[in-house]
């Protein structure tokens, strides 16, 4: 059964309660936190898409196009059309707007795995520190999440009660996983061997849910629907909605690249590395931990797998997603290539699986009336140490290297140089040069979108003078050297142990220093 609100309004108090937590999570504060790398990388080609209508598909980097191509809407309403005119907050509006999607796509699991299961697995997923840090990134990951949950969600449909309608759903959500990143053939592998595993466990029921599908439907028809829908819009989106239709094509030899990727020593983790961000520690003179999701989803995995009660549908349900997480997660951990935002989708699933184990143990405490009170207040403090965790990390530590989610992240020392340089442009009355010099300046490109006179090296060009050179400290020896004009020094942090040095041509720092006197 699902929610019923006329008759439980504590329910859909505490639905309301969960997404404005949810929304002031990921809304609050959204661009406080410069861009990082990935962020900028993504925002400059959102900004070239919007501001020329030209996008082709690059099968060896920056991942699949709905991202780019979802948040054209945003901008437009907002009023922005070009490169130097759109801002972070539109960017990373639809990462938040997804986040939040997310948990109410968690809540209408409630028919397939119980309202308690769903309404506590949604709370989990809206207080995870993880969930929420990464839904305020401009990446593909909060999509990503979304997308897989709406695959679930229209799979389930389809088994309650099988119809064209709820197949082709699957194959819109399946089309637009794919559109989204290539380790959507991770995610196709994991809900795989998720249906094959459910199908051995429990083969008498799976029998007769297959000889009632062929007796009572045409489950070709709704398969070539599935095929059909999902087909289609990962063409659209891959081949810029046919503007070039080779994209499609791409994106089937963008696995080639992936794999490439994934051996190179740059980004290399343990073994171990997922399970230990989960499990966290003491960092930054607090304690970072989201044990209590990691123990609650085993606790509720292995209800789903013992008990009289194992063949209901709603245990069905959970071990399709719990299966389909555990795998994700061991596929990912056995990558030597390992980023925390990948965390995303498999942690969603543990989130859900955690909602399981908890209401399991209400139910059980419950039954004496003293330890359901003592159940619930220890349930609502590790909820309310999540949600510390979260506002920690999407707040004041949001790019502080301490926060162990805060991944190469760019320090806000850098906001310094597009302030500062845009004062020195006022001050000339004209557009400024500028060349920056360096292997390493991402997401300078993104700040500096504005002046079109600016150039970048990865090395030091035989005329290294503009009005104003950023290069990095490593590269200051070499720098110096190629230049003739006297400048004016100033040292800005990029990421931990990366430093920039921002030259002004001296006769224009000299002009900007009368106008502060």
């Amino acid at each position: 059964m699902g929610y019923q609100s006329g008759k439980r309004l504590p329910e859909v108090f505490a639905i309301v309660l969960l997404i404005v937590a949810a929304s002031w999570l990921r809304f609050s504060g959204l661009t406080d936190k410069p861009l990082h790398n990935d962020e900028a990388v993504q925002g400059y080609k959102t900004g070239l898409l919007l501001e020329t209508g030209d996008y082709r598909y690059d099968p060896e980097g920056h991942h699949g196009p709905s991202l780019y191509f979802l948040d054209l809407p945003i901008a437009r309403v907002r009023g922005e059309k070009t490169l130097a005119g759109l801002s972070e907050l539109s960017l990373r509006l639809l990462p938040a707007l997804a986040g939040v999607a997310t948990i109410v796509a968690v809540l209408l699991l409630a028919p397939a795995i119980g309202p308690a299961n769903a309404l506590l697995g949604a709370a989990f997923a809206a207080l995870s520190p993880l969930q929420a840090y990464f839904s305020r990134h401009y990446i593909q990951e909060p999509l990503l999440a979304l997308f897989a949950l709406l695959a679930i969600l229209a799979l389930l449909a389809y088994a309650r009660k099988p119809g064209t309608l709820p197949a082709a759903a699957f194959g819109l959500a399946a089309g637009l996983i794919h559109a989204t990143k290539e380790t959507c053939l991770i995610l196709g592998l994991s809900l795989a061997i998720a249906l094959i595993a459910e199908g051995l466990l429990d083969r008498e029921a799976t029998r007769s849910r297959l000889r009632v599908l062929f007796q009572d439907r045409h489950p070709f028809r709704d398969l070539l629907a599935a095929l059909l829908c999902g087909t289609l819009v990962s063409f659209l989106f891959h081949s810029s909605f046919l503007e070039h239709p080779a994209g499609f094509i791409d994106a089937f030899r963008a696995y080639l690249h992936g794999a490439e990727q994934a051996a190179l020593p740059e980004h290399q983790k343990p073994l171990l590395y997922y399970l230990g961000l989960l499990v966290g520690g003491p960092a930054a003179g607090r304690f970072w931990s989201e044990s209590l999701i990691l123990v609650l989803a085993g606790i509720g995995w292995v209800r789903t797998l013992t008990g009289p009660d194992r063949t209901i549908p709603a245990h069905h349900s959970l071990r399709l997603i719990g299966s389909a997480s555990i795998v994700q997660l061991v596929v990912y951990s056995l990558i030597p290539y390992k980023t925390p935002w990948l965390l995303i989708v498999p942690g969603l699933g543990l989130c859900i699986l955690a909602g399981s184990g908890a209401a399991l143990i209400l139910r059980v405490l419950g039954r004496q009336h003293a330890l359901g009170i003592i159940g619930a207040l220890g349930l609502a403090l590790g909820l309310a140490h999540l949600g510390l965790q979260a506002r920690r990390a999407c707040g004041p530590y949001a790019a502080d290297p301490r926060n162990p989610y805060a991944y190469v992240q760019t320090v806000t020392d850098i906001l310094k140089a597009p302030l500062r340089i845009g004062a020195l442009s006022e001050v000339a009355g004209r557009p400024l040069r500028i060349k920056v010099i360096g292997e390493e300046y991402w997401p300078l490109p993104w700040y500096l979108r504005m002046y079109p006179a600016t150039g970048y090296w990865s090395t030091p060009p035989p005329d290294a003078d503009a009005d104003v050179v950023i290069s990095t400290a490593g590269l200051d020896d070499r720098v110096e050297a190629s230049l003739k004009d006297a400048y004016q020094a100033e040292f800005i942090g990029l990421r931990p142990g990366v430093v920039l040095i921002l030259r002004t041509r001296m006769d224009l720092w000299q002009s900007y220093v009368k106008t502060v006197e």
